[in-house]
């Protein structure tokens, strides 16, 4: 993107917090009504936040650009549906669930970290910055999680991830799995998968030697018995998995996933990011960005187009950061996500991008990617 369409693009500042503190005075009365009402509604043991939460989830404020592009996804559904009607023998038959990495240490220390961890995503800046080759060279002894567009990057450079992982239910996804590298440690990696994935995918995986373990992503109101969210949890349970596959807030991205996973399920902290940047750079071509041609397709003249990208400034590491839409939406997504996340797991942005906002306790920071290599290497 040259500096002269740079200067068209509008400025976007996001807000610094995703939480408002409200303070309240009820009377003891009400107080008590409304704690009746909270345990009724099956939340009696959980703060008011989380009540409030739920009570409201479904309230309309008017049509916003995330709403417009989930929206969106939908016309995906079909092809959802019919990826996952295929992958269902496979699940209940064969495939392991994301519960299974859920180590009996984490199960009766839930709230003990369990070392350090990184997440490697597919952004500009980890290129530019050369940050996989700093992670080959260094004596790293977390874990890795790849996101299955940086695999085949990883394996080149030496780096075996220890799970890597895929959301999208395109047959397109095949490639990042399409290489000899990948059969060559296959054997040393778990595969991370939606239970949308397509078929091809799965069958590639199982064909390198890759551990398949599935989740479902949250597509729609989970407590809706009539959503395709619950009914896949329906369909998956078995003798196997009485519960059902385990439903994950995905984010709508593999970097974001992959940052659930890491944190949520593997309690990994401190939880280094890069690559996950939800954002271009000012010099790259808009052209050839990856969902310029989605973002062409709403608009009639290419001056048009250029009113749905924003620019925003990232003081941590002092540079211009391109959103699309859909970019925004992502980032959006993951900072209302890191409000969710227990204190105690330390998130650390370690890539120029557009993750720079803090929340108290500062559990969510930027770091440079050599510092916490040093900090968390033999």
């Amino acid at each position: 993107m040259s500096a002269q369409i740079l200067d068209k693009v509008r400025e976007y500042k996001p807000p610094m917090s995703y939480l408002r503190r409200v303070i309240v005075e009820l009377p003891e009365l009400i107080y008590k009504r409304w704690m009746k009402l909270k345990a009724e509604d099956g939340y009696p043991d959980q703060g008011f936040d989380v009540w409030i939460t739920a009570k409201t989830r479904d309230v309309y404020l008017g049509v916003h650009e995330g709403e417009s592009i989930q929206e969106a996804t939908k016309g995906l559904l079909e092809m959802w549906v019919q990826n996952f009607a295929n992958n269902l023998p496979f699940i209940r038959e064969k495939g392991k669930s994301i519960r299974d990495l859920v180590s009996k240490e984490i199960e009766e220390n839930p709230e003990k970290a369990q070392g350090a961890g990184i997440v490697v995503g597919r952004g500009p800046q980890m290129f530019a910055n050369k940050q996989l080759e700093m992670l080959a060279a260094s004596k790293f002894n977390g874990k890795i999680i790849a996101t299955d567009g940086a695999l085949i990057d990883c394996l080149k450079r030496k780096i075996v991830p220890d799970y890597v992982l895929t959301v999208d239910g395109s047959p397109i996804i095949d490639k990042w799995y399409n290489d000899p590298l990948v059969n060559e440690y296959g054997s040393q990696i778990k595969a991370i998968l939606s239970g949308t994935v397509h078929p091809n995918v799965v069958s590639r995986i199982e064909k390198a030697g890759i551990e398949p373990h599935f989740f479902i992503p949250i597509f729609d109101d989970f407590r809706s018995a009539q959503g395709f969210t619950q009914i896949e949890s329906m369909a998956t349970k078995c003798a196997r998995y009485p519960e059902g596959l385990v439903l994950v807030a995905a984010g709508g991205n593999a970097g974001t996933t992959c940052w659930i996973l890491g944190s949520n399920v593997l309690r990994l902290s401190p939880l280094a990011l890069i690559g996950i940047e939800f954002g271009y750079r000012p010099e790259d071509e808009i052209e050839s960005t990856y969902y310029w041609p989605k973002v062409l397709m709403g608009f009639e003249a290419i001056d048009k187009t250029l009113e749905a990208y924003t620019k925003m400034y990232n003081p941590e590491f002092d540079c211009w950061v391109v959103q699309d839409p859909i970019m925004r939406h992502y980032h959006a997504s993951f900072m209302e996500l890191v409000t969710k996340t227990p204190p105690w797991i330390q998130t650390l942005v370690c890539s120029p991008g557009s993750l720079y906002e803090y929340r108290e306790p500062k559990s969510f920071s930027c770091k440079p990617f050599e510092q916490f290599l040093r900090e968390n290497s033999l």
